[in-house]
């Protein structure tokens, strides 16, 4: 019969002394030593907000007729799924009509239309709103998907000279629209002037 070893006893103590951890100016110079690291990570150059903003843009991503848009986050108020739209007779081609959102009426626009490119009928119907808010006024995007926020750097944005309502086009395909422009047309504004 063979018999199980006790455990050893360890002395804690020794082992801290052959480390040379119980001398006090080893601890010291230890915390000092973690000091000064914590000091120059805090001392680092942190970038200013403008920096990080500066060469950039962010944006909201969305698909429309089989062609992405995208709009500047800072205007957008909500994204929301397309309930309950009512047609309003008289209305330009490109307003398919009004929303309820939280008790106020938003008129809903469809780019496809305002931009004269031609619907796929075959193409499900958008169903998602991204809410825009620009120039006094509140406006409900239509789009077939939201894909998100992104961030497009401005050396890869390419210049449309022939649509004025957009900053560009990525190298990716997504139209980014000026909705502060867009929102300023005259043609958005039904029954009389905005401020």
């Amino acid at each position: 019969m063979t018999q199980t070893p006790k455990p050893q006893h360890v002395n804690w103590e020794a082992v801290w002394k052959s480390l040379d951890w119980d001398d006090e100016m080893r601890q010291a110079a230890a915390s000092t030593l973690r000091l000064r690291q914590r000091a120059q990570q805090y001392a680092a150059p942190v970038a200013a907000p403008s920096d990080l903003t500066e060469d950039t843009y962010t944006v909201l991503s969305f698909d429309l007729g089989g062609e992405g848009y995208s709009v500047d986050v800072t205007l957008v108020r909500s994204v929301r799924s397309l309930n309950d739209l009512v047609g309003v007779p008289g209305l330009p081609s490109f307003y398919p009509g009004v929303v309820n959102v939280r008790g106020q009426i938003v008129t809903v626009m469809d780019l496809r239309h305002f931009f004269g490119i031609a619907a796929d009928e075959e193409i499900t119907a958008p169903h998602e709103l991204v809410l825009v808010h620009a120039n006094g006024l509140e406006i409900a995007l239509l789009a077939d998907q939201v894909n998100g926020v992104v961030t497009v750097p401005r050396r890869t944005i390419s210049h449309l000279d022939n649509m004025r309502y957009t900053r560009g086009i990525t190298h990716d395909k997504m139209i980014m629209l000026d909705i502060e422009r867009l929102l300023a047309d005259e043609r958005v504004v039904i029954g009389g002037k905005h401020d």
